[in-house]
């Protein structure tokens, strides 16, 4: 998207509140769907985080992130995340295993590939309700 999109109308940014197409979803304790509704709404983000620092809350090394507003949705986005990959396996879903890459620019203007990452757990997480919402 160009940037007047991707970090001006159509951010998430922090405190910025922003129109939404939202899928209404509940699911059964397994994890499998209940019902779905797709409604027009409004969004408010209550923070620019990143996959890594919510991998960091995850593995308990970002107290900071304790107790706040959005602590108990970082929580439903792991339960959820768990029981949709644990279903993926009981219908023998193909999973794709890629890792993360990067490129860097030296000062010379040279270009050069960081060693490939396995993706975290919070990526993965966030995959599954992508997946539920198509």
């Amino acid at each position: 998207l160009p940037r007047e999109l991707s970090e001006g109308r159509m951010s998430l940014n922090e405190g910025k509140v922003r129109r939404a197409l939202v899928f209404d979803m509940h699911l059964r304790l397994d994890g499998t769907i209940a019902r779905t509704e797709a409604l027009w709404g409004v969004v408010r983000s209550r923070w620019k985080g990143t996959y890594s620092a919510v991998q960091g809350y995850y593995d308990g090394n970002r107290p900071d992130l304790e107790g706040r507003e959005f602590t108990r949705s970082l929580d439903a986005l792991r339960s959820v995340g768990r029981l949709r990959m644990a279903l993926e396996k009981e219908r023998h879903v193909v999973t794709y295993h890629r890792s993360g890459s990067g490129l860097t620019i030296d000062s010379s203007g040279f270009l050069s590939f960081s060693e490939p990452k396995p993706r975290l757990a919070s990526e993965k997480y966030n995959e599954q309700i992508s997946l539920l919402c198509n």
